[in-house]
């Protein structure tokens, strides 16, 4: 195996640790120390236990912490509501297939857009953890692993 990929696969699980023992951030209100680049975890209180839904990467977490949950942002800048709306709505034939609606189209049907203003909402009172990796290789395999440990039901890494 490669020396450098061993490097980092090595320090996956401790990175992973460090995100879960994060205390979460709720609310929509981003904390000062979310400044740079890292992965990050949206996840749900249930009565006895917290369900992982969706994890990412960026390069500026403070930024998307927002976009993901501000009531103002749109479907390029939320997508994981977007994908909670379109669930909901069982709207899911994706716009590169055959008969499928494009996201632009879907914001033009209130009904879709009422329920996608829910799903910000709803977004905005997950639980949203994060742990800061600015090494880009890292930050990717890092939300693989924390994905697949996870087993975060709102993450797919098909292409499309």
């Amino acid at each position: 195996m490669n020396e450098r990929f061993a490097e980092i696969v090595a320090r996956l699980p401790e990175r992973f640790e460090e995100l879960m023992r994060m205390t979460p951030v709720r609310n929509g209100i981003a904390r000062p120390d979310m400044k740079g680049s890292g992965v990050y975890l949206f996840s749900e209180q249930m009565v006895d236990n917290e369900a992982p839904l969706y994890v990412g990467r960026t390069d500026r977490l403070d930024k998307r912490y927002r976009e993901h949950t501000g009531q103002s942002s749109d479907h390029n800048k939320a997508p994981f509501a977007f994908k909670l709306a379109r669930i909901e709505t069982g709207r899911l034939r994706a716009p590169y297939r055959r008969g499928g609606e494009t996201r632009a189209a879907l914001m033009t049907d209130p009904d879709f857009v009422a329920v996608f203003r829910r799903c910000l909402q709803r977004v905005s009172t997950m639980n949203f953890r994060y742990v800061l990796e600015a090494d880009p290789t890292t930050q990717c395999l890092l939300e693989v692993y924390c994905s697949v440990a996870l087993q975060s039901q709102h993450n797919t890494w098909k292409n499309h």
